[in-house]
């Protein structure tokens, strides 16, 4: 998957980034998921499940952050 994009939120920057790396709040702002698991600091594990017409399907990812800079 590859999520381009800008977004400006008008809040605090530490509220946002806090925001960004809570999974309860994480996991309400991604259709589908079902769970969201934080491995470690860079590391989240989810499982997704989303439906296109009549096909329903289950997916299971990860995802590994770098680069990082609040």
């Amino acid at each position: 998957m590859d999520m381009t994009g800008e977004y400006r939120i008008p809040a605090p920057r530490q509220k946002v980034w806090d925001a960004l790396n809570d999974v309860e709040i994480l996991t309400k702002c991604i259709p589908g998921c079902q769970e969201l698991n934080k491995d470690s600091d860079t590391e989240l594990s989810a499982t997704v499940k989303t439906k296109v017409g009549p096909v329903s399907a289950t997916f299971k990812g990860k995802v590994t952050l770098s680069d990082i800079n609040p």
